[in-house]
């Protein structure tokens, strides 16, 4: 049942994240990639994740300054990185983008795991070079039109 449940929720992830580039699409195709466009699509995209996980807090917030300041930064970072998201699917591919995304999401726990002192194998090793390799192959070994 477990393997199961991670299943669906891998591919509901997968499928968010399908429609989230989607969307992003959509909005630079009618709204255009100027950094204008993008600051003012982040802001009601954020502003809209706000407000939902206001409801789903039960309408009531609660927090510390260590939480804050982290929140803080991490909106400082989610900011960034669709601003820069937007700017790389207007001038690239969105597979290329989602392959290099998904190659950072492997490669850094990976690298998070051994500056904490996981034990790394020669098995952990390849997957993360494979992970890496994967993702750049298209980008390396494709020819320009």
């Amino acid at each position: 049942m477990e393997i199961l449940i991670n299943t669906l929720l891998l591919v509901s992830t997968g499928a968010l994240f399908a429609i989230r580039i989607g969307i992003s699409k959509k909005y630079e195709g009618v709204n255009g990639n100027s950094l204008g466009s993008s600051f003012i699509f982040t802001t009601f995209f954020s502003i809209f994740a706000a407000i939902f996980l206001f409801c789903v807090n039960g309408f009531k917030i609660e927090f510390s300054w260590f939480s804050f300041v982290f929140a803080a930064l991490l909106a400082i970072i989610e900011i960034t990185a669709a601003l820069l998201a937007i700017k790389i699917l207007a001038n690239g591919s969105p597979f290329i983008y989602t392959l290099f995304l998904l190659a950072g999401e492997v490669s850094l726990p990976f690298i998070y795991g051994a500056c904490i002192g996981e034990n790394i194998s020669a098995f952990r090793i390849v997957g993360a070079f494979l992970a890496v390799f994967c993702a750049a192959y298209p980008i390396i070994f494709t020819k320009q039109k």
